[in-house]
């Protein structure tokens, strides 16, 4: 056995089953506190570390960022990883989140369930749009606002699709102010590069109408069962230690794929059965001293660590018209 398994990073690889990473993927990112707990509620401070975290990280790995949504247990996101770095990118994301809203809060703890990492590749069109605009509605969804500018925490904007960006000063007190990192980063969303059909006014509108869709859909339920949402008063004033009186679904499925178009989506399915499969044994074989065993394209921890060879074959090709 090499002794590189005695790496934490490496005995996780092991433990769990791999996930490809390819070079040009578009994700869907979620990822949930601890027991659901408030940990995220937002404030101006919390909003600025968060923002802040998203922009540096998305720079540093070369991330297109098309959206995103911080909730107070959870976080929402779509974007594009032209360069094979999405797991380096939410590392970090995920990371300058816990370490940074910890020191501001005075707190040590994790802030992330290690359950509820479940990013998903984007295979289609319709998954991506949908996607994007279920992120930009999911305060609504959840009944905690009526309007994604009702809520007090992140959400892009409407107008930030396809925008110049923002510039997001670096928060006082957890960054080095000596060190590397800078002391500004523009929070850019871009239209999805794969939507070449679309210029940005007509993907500013797509995305709307969506979003009211779902909104509308949110406020009609709501009615039908005389319900109102939390809103921003009793958001802004919920304690950071508390969590949702409703539990989170037991057993509840986090797919790796989201594709609307069934023969694509049996096809990529079977072609991630496939990754897994021809990823163990390679790893068997690298294991045992076969350093020349070639690896499936995707496979991403033993590249980055070992630079071994990947094949050509990579999975079926998006739908994105």
């Amino acid at each position: 056995m090499d002794p590189a398994a005695n790496d934490p990073l490496v005995r996780q690889l092991i433990m769990t089953a791999p996930n490809p990473v390819v070079p040009g993927s578009s994700v869907f990112n979620t990822r949930r506190t601890l027991d659901g707990i408030f940990h995220l509620r937002p404030d101006p401070e919390v909003n600025q570390r968060i923002e802040f975290a998203l922009g540096y990280a998305a720079t540093k790995h070369n991330i297109d960022l098309y959206s995103f949504a911080g909730l107070s247990n959870h976080i929402h996101g779509t974007h594009g990883d032209p360069d094979g770095c999405d797991p380096e990118f939410r590392r970090d994301l995920h990371q300058l989140i816990t370490r940074s809203i910890n020191q501001y809060r005075g707190t040590r703890e994790a802030k992330w369930s290690p359950s509820r990492s479940c990013p998903a590749t984007l295979y289609d069109r319709e998954s991506l749009l949908a996607k994007t605009a279920y992120t930009l509605a999911n305060v609504c969804l959840h009944d905690l606002v009526d309007e994604p500018d009702h809520w007090p925490g992140v959400v892009t904007k409407i107008e930030e699709l396809a925008g110049p960006g923002r510039i997001i000063h670096r928060p006082d007190g957890f960054y080095d102010p000596d060190g590397d990192v800078p002391e500004t980063v523009v929070l850019k969303f871009v239209k999805p590069p794969q939507l070449t059909d679309l210029s940005d006014e007509e993907y500013r509108q797509e995305i709307t109408h969506r979003v009211a869709t779902l909104c509308e859909e949110a406020r009609n339920k709501r009615i039908a069962e005389n319900r109102k949402v939390v809103g921003r008063a009793a958001i802004l004033a919920v304690d950071t230690e508390a969590k949702p009186r409703k539990k989170h679904p037991f057993g509840e499925l986090r797919p790796r794929v989201a594709c609307k178009i069934v023969a694509l989506r049996i096809a990529v399915l079977q072609w991630l059965k496939d990754f897994r499969a021809i990823h163990r044994f390679a790893r068997q074989r690298f294991d045992v001293g076969e350093r020349g065993t070639e690896f499936p394209l995707g496979t991403f921890l033993h590249r980055r660590r070992y630079g071994v060879s990947c094949s050509s074959t990579g999975p079926p090709e998006p739908a994105w018209t």
